[in-house]
C-alpha cells in the first residue's frame, strides 16, 4: 500500500514539473517573441523591415553605380555635378553670345560694341570647347536657350534704342556674376570630371576679366 502511494505521488510530482517547464517556455515566447524566431524570418518578413526603413536616406552602397556621378558621390535624379555644370555653362554662354550679337547691331556706343565683340569671340570659343569636351564624355549639351534666357534675349530685342545700352549692360552684369560663381564652384568641386573641372578653372580668369570690363562700362546714360 505504501509503495503504491509513493508511485502515485511521484507521478503527480513529475507531471507538475513537466507542466511547469512547458509553461515557462511558453511564457518566454510570449514575453520575448523575437528571441527564439530570429533564425526563422521569412523573405516576406524581411521585406516588411525594408519598407519600414524606406524613408531613411540611402547609403552610397545602396545607389546603383550607374546613378553615381564621376567621383562616386550619389546624386538625386541621376544628375552629376559635371552634367549640371555643362548644362548651366552652355546655356549661359549661348545667352551672352546672343545678347552681344544684338548689341553689335543695335548699340551706337563704340565702347559697348567693342565689349560685345569680345563677348561673342570669347564665349563662342569657350562654348565650342565645352561642347567638344562634353560630347567626348557622352554628356548632353543644350543646343538652345531655356525659357529664362530666351525671355532676356526677346526683351532686349524689344528695348528702345534710347535704353538699349543700359539694358544690355544690366544683363551682362548679372550674367557674369552668375557665371563667375558657377565656374568658381566647378573649379573647386572635387567630384567633377577632371577635364571639365580643368576647363572651368582655365576659363574663370576670363570671366572675371569680363566682369571688370563691365564695371567700367556702367553706368551708361539712358539716351
Amino acid at each position: 500500500m505504501k509503495a503504491r502511494i509513493v508511485s502515485v505521488s511521484s507521478g503527480l510530482i513529475l507531471g507538475v514539473l513537466l507542466a511547469s517547464s512547458g509553461g515557462s517556455a511558453h511564457a518566454r515566447q510570449m514575453t520575448h517573441p523575437g528571441a527564439d524566431n530570429d533564425a526563422t524570418l521569412t523573405p516576406d518578413s524581411t521585406k516588411v523591415l525594408h519598407v519600414a526603413q524606406a524613408g531613411s536616406a540611402p547609403n552610397v552602397g545602396d545607389v546603383p553605380s550607374e546613378s553615381r556621378p564621376m567621383g562616386g558621390t550619389p546624386t538625386v535624379g541621376n544628375v552629376s555635378p559635371t552634367a549640371s555644370f555643362v548644362q548651366n555653362a552652355a546655356i549661359g554662354g549661348m545667352a551672352e553670345v546672343e545678347l552681344s550679337r544684338l548689341a553689335l547691331t543695335r548699340s551706337k556706343d563704340a565702347a559697348v560694341r567693342e565689349f560685345a565683340q569680345k563677348m561673342v569671340t570669347d564665349h563662342g570659343k569657350a562654348n565650342e570647347e565645352l561642347t567638344a569636351l562634353a560630347k567626348a564624355k557622352g554628356l548632353p549639351v543644350p543646343m538652345s536657350l531655356d525659357a529664362k534666357h530666351q525671355s532676356a534675349v526677346d526683351g532686349l530685342k524689344q528695348t528702345a534704342d534710347a535704353g538699349f545700352d543700359r539694358m544690355y549692360i544690366d544683363h551682362m552684369t548679372q550674367d557674369h556674376e552668375e557665371a563667375v560663381n558657377l565656374f568658381k564652384t566647378a573649379a573647386a568641386e572635387t567630384t567633377m570630371d577632371a577635364e571639365i573641372r580643368a576647363f572651368a578653372n582655365k576659363t574663370l580668369p576670363t570671366l572675371e576679366q569680363h566682369r571688370a570690363m563691365i564695371k567700367k562700362l556702367a553706368p551708361r546714360p539712358a539716351g
